[in-house]
């Protein structure tokens, strides 16, 4: 598959892939969830930009701009494409996002995209989802005294990874799978809360078993084979959810205080690891080194680790029943 080319979006009113919004907002059901084998057509809804009420900046990365605000009763987040119709890097990034969510069938751990803005007058494209309260993964974890909680580790990476096995199953890399790309439903240690991915401006469908991308995603989640060789699998998408998982029990940053340029020069030369921790079950020890193995084909794949840490849940919840019982 290919990520699109600019003219898809552009010319919208004649793209068959495009629908105006209806009144009712109808169009994506967040919470909907699709089998693999039932047929998805894949359908953009525009939103008229004056249906948007902009409320507050709540980020910003290199290509774009994100805005909470409100798309008539409903809560959303707003990302503003900058230079989207000057900058290549910018339209292919929302370009690659846009194929990526409509090609993917709805998943409940997986952010839905309700539609885009477009004003081509002013230059302005916007991608709208549903606003995420819990707000990212990485300030629940680092911007909050938390105590470290082996039951939240493995509940917020199963999620995560139900997300990833997904996509996956739909041959699709994420490639900057990190925990500022993973969005909270609700407060991080809610009943329900939900952790869903996000931000596939970096996603790539796979055209063969490996495909060699060059260094694409963020440094301390990246697989080693991505920083020294440029290639990225499956495995590679698995090395960045051990960082995740390792974020989790360790509440820490990963490579804290390293500069990028020095910790790619570090990780190229193997000289650059993380401290693995000793006080966690012997099961859930065992999934985080398997992530974090060096060699590709040593690591779990995203279905190994969910059974993995389904199995740890369900010791758990048995352990929590004859402690009651007894």
């Amino acid at each position: 598959h290919d990520a699109g080319s600019p003219h898809s979006i552009q010319h919208s009113e004649r793209s068959p892939l495009l629908s105006p919004a209806s009144s009712s907002h109808s169009t994506v059901d967040a919470d909907a969830h699709y089998p693999l084998d039932q047929p998805h057509t894949p359908q953009v809804t525009v939103i008229p930009t004056k249906d948007l009420v902009i409320s507050s900046s709540i980020g910003a990365g290199p290509y774009s701009k994100v805005f909470a605000g409100t798309w008539g009763n409903r809560a959303v987040a707003v990302k503003q494409v900058v230079d989207a119709f000057t900058t290549a890097a910018s339209s292919q990034t929302a370009l690659t996002e846009v194929a990526t969510l409509v090609s993917v069938p709805a998943h409940p751990n997986i952010t839905p995209l309700l539609g885009i803005a477009l004003d081509e007058s002013s230059s302005f494209l916007a991608l709208v989802t549903p606003l995420a309260a819990g707000g990212s993964l990485f300030r629940a974890l680092h911007s909050a005294k938390l105590h470290a909680s082996v039951p939240r580790a493995v509940r917020v990476t199963r999620d995560a990874l139900e997300g990833l096995s997904f996509l996956h199953d739909m041959q699709v890399l994420h490639r900057d799978l990190k925990s500022p790309n993973l969005l909270l439903s609700g407060p991080l240690d809610a009943l329900g809360t939900r952790v869903m991915l996000c931000d596939f401006g970096l996603s790539k469908f796979i055209e063969s078993v490996s495909t060699h991308t060059g260094a694409i995603g963020t440094p301390a989640w990246m697989a080693p084979e991505v920083l020294t060789t440029g290639y990225y699998g499956l495995p590679s998408d698995m090395y960045s959810m051990g960082v995740v998982l390792w974020e989790l029990v360790q509440l820490q940053l990963p490579f804290d205080g390293i500069p990028a340029i020095t910790l790619i020069g570090r990780r190229v030369a193997g000289t650059a690891h993380l401290e693995m921790p000793h006080n966690l079950p012997e099961p859930l020890f065992d999934l985080l080194t398997g992530l974090l193995a060096v060699q590709p084909d040593a690591r779990p794949t995203a279905h190994e680790a969910l059974d993995s840490l389904r199995k740890m849940m369900g010791e758990e919840a048995a352990d929590c029943l004859s402690k009651g019982t007894s």
